[in-house]
């Protein structure tokens, strides 16, 4: 799963730097793809489960179709923002910055909701950053050394 997640984020994100379009024709072209198939999936659902105490459908609960409303434009502005930047950042920045969000998973995991934390998980967590220094300074030092004015 880690690996299909990885792959096709990155997908994404060189698609998204490739092509020439703007983030909201961006976003607007991929919602337009996919708004039929998963409208035809939500009407399914709807309408061939039969309505009962344990499950919602759309318009059983208005608080939770505003949320999941809601919940859109919460998805959407990130979108937006990725897309922004991914043209004037390189992959190798933006695959740097792909690793803050499962950092920041797992410092909550442990901090906050006392997660236990084995010597594996540090150990783990330790050659993550590792490897992702070394990878960071070797791209600062070659782009550092390709910036610097060749002498004649």
């Amino acid at each position: 799963m880690s690996l299909a997640l990885a792959i096709s984020w990155s997908s994404y994100g060189l698609v998204r730097k490739i092509a020439d379009i703007g983030p909201i024709v961006g976003l607007t072209a991929e919602t337009g793809m996919l708004f039929l198939p998963f409208t035809l999936l939500l009407i399914w659902l709807t309408m061939s489960t039969p309505s009962s105490a344990s499950g919602l459908h759309l318009g059983d609960d208005r608080t939770i179709d505003l949320l999941l409303i809601g919940g859109s434009i919460v998805t959407a502005i990130p979108l937006l923002l990725f897309a922004s930047a991914v043209k004037k950042m390189t992959l190798g920045a933006i695959g740097l910055l792909n690793y803050l969000a499962p950092t920041i998973q797992f410092l909550v995991g442990v901090l906050i909701y006392r997660e236990p934390l084995t010597p594996s998980h540090i150990i783990c967590f330790m050659l993550i950053w590792t490897s992702l220094a070394i990878f960071s300074t070797d791209s600062y030092l070659t782009g550092k050394a390709e910036r610097k004015p060749q002498s004649a």
